[in-house]
Formats: C-alpha cells, structure tokens, sequence
C-alpha cells in the first residue's frame, strides 16, 4: 500500500468521515507492507498485509489469486475509454476490472485501486490493492471513475455512486438499474455508462 493513498481509504461503517490513521510496521521506502489502519470515529482495526489493506477480510485466512496478471493493453485502454480519468486522478477497478490496474496505471499517471481483484497483482506507487466485504472504503467524492463487474449488486453500486466525485464516471453491469444521481451515457446488452451529475445549485437575482 503506497503511503500517500491511504488518505483516500475510510472506514467502511455508516458514520461521520474521517480518515483512518496507520500504524506502519513494515514498509520498504514507500510502499507499506505491513500494519494496520485505525478509525478514530468506531475504533474499528483494518490491516494492511502483504502490501493490501484488509476490510472486514481475513488475511491469514484468503487464498490469493492463482491466475497472473497478463499485460492487456487492449483492455486497459478499453477501461480507460470508458472511464475517462484525468491524469493524476484515482479510479476504482473492481474484481474482473481489477486485471486492468497495471496497464491502465502505465497509460496515464494516475492511481488505481484493484478491488477483490481475481488475479494476483502486486503493490505498486499506482497500483493499490484493497480486499473488502464492507463496502467500497473510500471517501466521499473522491474517485473519478469506477469500473463495477459481473457479480457487483444493488450495494456495491450504492456506494460506487457515494464515494464518485461529480462528474465522474461509472461503468456497471447491464442488469443493474441505472441510479437517479447518474445521467447514462452509453448502454449494450453487457454494461452502461454513465456520469454522476453534480448537485444543482440556486440561483437568486440580485
């Protein structure tokens, strides 16, 4: 887990935002490979181990991923397409999007979080792996696109559409209903596109 992407990580329980505080034991330069992460508000513990932070899931008792990580430039740039992230941004890939994360990162410096990835990928200053049963642990609008799959319900896309920023961009299953804080940009029978839109502002004559 790169140090400075923790400050988009947040506990995942339904309470007031705050960021999580980490107690680092190992770390080679930047990169933490071992500690743990705090939440001021519940008190709630979540470990960073082998480089990944760890929501409501078990390191010593998950069995990572066999399949390697292939270097798909087409994929990438196809998820990068749908997406549309802005360099320096930070994105979400989730499960079978999260093969993506190495490619994409090389095509636009920006950070990718792989989410329940369902290959072994490794931590990097642009790659962050996060494992979750809670929910997606970011904060409030701070994403630019996130990239849901197959097995995404009715909750994770909830709170894909909590933690976009305005303007972003979210890419979700076909059978999914679209959410009334997003405008659709594109559909096939597979997926949907579409952009949160930003909150209406009042207007007042002067």
């Amino acid at each position: 887990m790169f140090i400075e992407v923790i400050d988009t990580l947040r506990c995942p329980v339904d309470h007031r935002d705050s960021w999580l505080v980490a107690s680092i034991v190992e770390r080679d330069d930047r990169l933490v490979r071992e500690g743990m992460l705090g939440c001021p508000v519940c008190a709630r513990e979540y470990p960073i181990a082998r480089g990944a932070a760890w929501f409501g899931v078990d390191p010593a008792n998950f069995a990572e991923p066999a399949t390697p990580v292939s270097f798909d430039e087409e994929g990438a740039m196809r998820a990068g397409a749908f997406l549309a992230p802005v360099e320096g941004s930070s994105i979400v890939l989730l499960g079978s999007w999260a093969a993506h994360a190495p490619a994409l990162a090389e095509l636009m410096p920006m950070r990718v979080f792989a989410v329940n990835p369902d290959v072994a990928l490794e931590e990097s200053e642009r790659v962050a792996v996060v494992h979750t049963s809670m929910g997606l642990p970011f904060a409030p609008r701070s994403l630019r696109g996130i990239a849901l799959d197959e097995r995404a319900t009715a909750q994770d896309l909830a709170g894909a559409v909590r933690v976009l920023a305005d303007g972003a961009r979210l890419v979700a299953p076909a059978s999914l209903a679209l959410p009334p804080e997003m405008t659709e940009l594109a559909r096939d029978e597979a997926w949907w596109i579409a952009e949160k839109r930003g909150a209406l502002v009042g207007l007042r004559r002067a």
